[in-house]
């Protein structure tokens, strides 16, 4: 009789331990599965938002933009810190601001037309034409071709460089963009295209 309770005993704590590593599995697995839906819907370090109007309410109207770093050089200067800030819109609708020193608005400047060329991870090269914002805006845009083509290598994926010349003053821009840099691209250009 005692040996028969014993054997109870232990049958009902087996059970137990197997109820609770099923238990534990099942959370795990779970969670798991949590963290590679957020890992396969990240949007790396691009930021999807939307453009406001003159008193702060939401136009409706959604951006990616990510800003990198890079060098310029022009007159009597080599090599010095420059930031590219993208701005897009659309796939064929690309905006930039260039900064000089520093990722800071007392740093952006103010271009005319630039022009440059795109060399992607298999060493394909592409030219790339800007308009700039001249006096009335620190804002440039890529023409539609060249945004397009901007567009198609980000959501690639891979290393990629761009260069830029001011037609009429000389500044330069080299930008190298590592593949992790702009990973997340399309996962936040889809979030930028959702209702």
């Amino acid at each position: 009789m005692a040996s028969e309770k014993g054997g109870v005993i232990s049958l009902i704590i087996g059970i137990i331990v197997v109820i609770a590593v099923i238990m534990t599995c099942t959370e795990k697995c779970s969670s798991k599965d949590k963290d590679n839906s957020k890992e396969n819907n990240s949007t790396g370090s691009w930021q999807v938002g939307n453009f406001v109007d003159d008193f702060g309410s939401n136009t409706g109207k959604k951006y990616i933009t990510q800003y990198f770093s890079g060098k310029f050089s022009k007159l009597g200067v080599q090599n010095e810190r420059a930031y590219i800030e993208f701005t897009i819109t659309s796939s064929d609708k690309i905006e930039f601001e260039l900064f000089q020193y520093g990722h800071d608005k007392n740093d952006v400047r103010r271009h005319n037309d630039l022009s440059g060329a795109l060399q992607d991870s298999n060493g394909n090269r592409y030219t790339l034409y800007a308009r700039g914002g001249g006096r009335a805006s620190t804002r440039n845009r890529f023409d539609s071709d060249s945004s397009k083509i901007i567009h198609d290598v980000l959501l690639k994926g891979g290393d990629f460089k761009i260069r830029l010349k001011e037609d009429y003053g000389g500044e330069e821009y080299a930008f190298d963009f590592a593949s992790y840099q702009i990973s997340g691209y399309a996962n936040a250009y889809k979030q930028l295209t959702e209702n």
